[in-house]
């Protein structure tokens, strides 16, 4: 397959890459080309350091964190994809392999890009479902879609304007990887006149997404990825946005490949040049994670592959970062030493120890066995969305040390106080260890002021404390893995669990209530 510098690449626009007075963002300045110890294998990822605006914000920074969705029941999977060209490269077939597994529907629900897959057939043996008669996004019908179960888990799919013949001669052709993040391969020439061009693996795919939040402990792209994210200002770009740089292996992507995709799904692209490496300009939201996105991918001085990405979840407001913005900053990638990632890594992550995200305040923290985790607002303003526990302004989540996070997994609870008994709510997660982690959020009108765990073996007790910019206060306490939550009347416990009893006390220490699901 080709890679990211595939020779005879046509240029047709070149965006301009001249030098301007954009500043380090992330604590890095001053760091030059040679920063490195040793220079970065060729078309491999590497730390790296990058010039952006000064008003630029760094939240993120790092091996990338997202994982790949392999056939999840709610959205599909990251197909890694392979495209073949026919007909002298007026036809683009694409190949790729999808995850099953998680699908309720199986095949079915795997083959519907259309909401009714068409006919049943066989494929080598195999089950498949064939949808032909496809409308693109520029209208025009024709376009088919073959999809062919090859395992419990996977599945191989076919899509393209090809005759039945054609699309099963490819899925018959289709060499599935060990590793699903893998784009396929085909063996020979199973048509006549049909060329392999390349691919974009799952790193590829995640990359290009670079899902990054404010406030969250996301970096973009797999674990094959080097990152850094920022949120622009709000006053300059569309509210809510963010850029990244993700640096990931030369082989995950494909210019060519990636092209014709995007044509394909409607984005509208621009081959570029950037130091005259080859690039290619996608604008529109089809790869990435939000609403609207201006993307530019090339490679880096050492060749890897380099997606630069400004998206916002809004639209029609002010613009995004340019095409030629995205270029000036892909021009200022070079790897950088250990320590000065290092120093990234933690300016991004809050600052040294265990910090609140950057645009988070740090509402209590604690540890449990030795554990220290960190509660922290959620971002949201105090009229974001209402008022009271509709707009509590706590965070899901747990920061730990180490970056690891203990997010909330049910919801729910109240008070047993008759007056007001919907001024209360618990949230309650896992700690690694196993050990309950439970958050106790009252309004401030509450006359809760402590509350207590007894009748596990131990009483403990958190005092509640006021949530910043919000009506509420909230505490945290750490219970035993089986510790059940009980009030008067409820019951005993489920066989092998501990009745816990969670009191709210007031000022003068007087029990004004228990806590329960």
């Amino acid at each position: 397959m080709a890679n990211l510098g595939v020779s005879g690449w046509p240029r047709r626009l070149a965006l301009a890459a001249t030098a301007s007075a954009l500043l380090i963002g992330s604590g890095c300045s001053g760091d030059a080309a040679g920063d490195a110890a040793d220079g970065p294998a060729p078309g491999r990822t590497a730390f790296f350091t990058v010039d952006v605006p000064e008003s630029w914000r760094l939240i993120a920074a790092g091996t990338g964190n997202i994982e790949q969705m392999w056939g999840w029941d709610c959205c599909g999977s990251d197909e890694p994809f392979t495209l073949v060209e026919a007909d002298e490269g007026e036809r683009h077939l694409f190949v790729s392999i999808a995850g099953l597994e998680e699908l309720q529907g199986g095949l079915f629900q795997a083959a519907s890009p259309s909401g009714s897959p068409g006919r049943a057939l066989t494929v080598d043996g195999d089950p498949a479902l064939l949808t032909t008669d496809l409308m693109g996004p520029d209208g025009r019908t024709g376009g088919s879609d073959l999809v062919v179960e090859r395992s419990d888990d996977l599945a191989v799919r076919v899509q393209g304007r090809a005759s039945e013949a054609e699309l099963v001669a490819l899925a018959e052709a289709t060499v599935v990887p060990d590793d699903h993040r893998l784009a396929p391969d085909l063996e020979g020439e199973p048509v006549s006149g049909m060329t392999v061009v390349g691919g974009v693996d799952a790193s590829g795919l995640l990359a290009l997404r670079s899902t990054l939040e404010v406030g969250e402990d996301l970096v973009p792209g797999d674990d094959e990825a080097r990152s850094m994210g920022w949120a622009l200002p709000a006053g300059e770009f569309r509210g809510g946005t963010t850029a990244s740089v993700v640096v990931v292996p030369a082989a995950s992507i494909d210019l060519t490949a990636l092209e014709a995709r995007a044509v394909e799904l409607g984005a509208t692209v621009a081959q570029a040049e950037v130091d005259g490496r080859n690039a290619l300009g996608i604008e529109g939201p089809q790869f990435a994670s939000r609403n609207a996105a201006t993307t530019l991918v090339t490679t880096t001085e050492w060749g890897a592959a380099l997606v630069v990405t400004a998206q916002s979840g809004e639209t029609g407001r002010s613009r995004l970062p340019s095409l030629g913005d995205l270029a000036r900053i892909a021009r200022t990638v070079r790897p950088v030493s250990d320590a000065r990632w290092e120093a990234a890594v933690v300016e991004a992550g809050g600052g040294p120890g265990l910090q609140p995200n950057v645009g988070r305040e740090e509402i209590v923290r604690g540890e449990s066995d030795g554990l220290a985790w960190l509660l922290q607002t959620d971002g949201t303003g105090p009229n974001a969305r209402g008022e009271g526990l509709g707009n509590d302004g706590v965070d899901d989540c747990l920061r730990l040390e180490g970056g690891e996070r203990a997010c909330a997994e049910i919801y729910g609870g109240h008070s047993d106080r008759a007056a007001q008994p919907v001024d209360a709510a618990l949230r309650r997660g896992a700690l690694p260890n196993g050990d309950q982690v439970v958050v106790i959020i009252e309004t401030a009108e509450s006359p809760t002021s402590v509350v207590r765990a007894t009748g596990d073996g131990a009483a403990r007790s958190a005092p509640l404390v006021a949530v910043p910019g919000h009506d509420t206060k909230a505490a945290v306490l750490t219970l035993a893995a089986d510790a059940e939550l009980r009030c008067d009347g409820e019951g005993p416990a489920t066989p092998g669990n501990t009745v816990v009893r969670l009191e709210e006390l007031d000022d003068g220490g007087s029990t004004v209530g228990c806590l329960t699901w």
